[in-house]
């Protein structure tokens, strides 16, 4: 897991991100839905490669799948937190919540309780 103290430059960033991108494309492209791209879930190696781990929360996408949410807030795509269909695009929000907090050291939601950070979800 890579340690939240450290800023990461643009050129560390854009590398992490884009092995997370290519993880996840395997993923989808067997018919899979992360559901947990998060810090907590991108790990080194002793070369430095990057990689997506634990899959205890994914699933096989299927079309009807508002019930089943998953997710820690501050990394959950809105359309998960309101119970809503969703597919690929949610791990990919969890993305984007990873380079705003790689370069800047913060999430852009930063609520602590599934509450608050849907009610910042809201306000946006």
């Amino acid at each position: 897991m890579y340690t939240k103290k450290k800023k990461f430059s643009e050129a560390q960033a854009m590398y992490i991100v884009s092995c997370v991108i290519l993880a996840l494309e395997f993923l989808h492209n067997n018919g899979v839905l992360h559901r947990d791209v998060r810090p907590n879930n991108i790990a080194f190696d002793e070369t430095g490669k990057v990689h997506l781990i634990d899959l205890g929360l994914s699933r096989i996408w299927k079309p009807n799948n508002a019930s089943d949410t998953s997710g820690p807030p501050g990394y959950a795509a809105p359309e998960v937190m309101m119970r809503q269909n969703h597919n690929v695009q949610s791990d990919f929000f969890g993305i984007g919540v990873i380079i705003h907090e790689l370069m800047l050291h913060r999430r852009p939601y930063p609520g602590k309780d599934r509450f608050t950070y849907m009610e910042q979800l809201k306000a946006h």
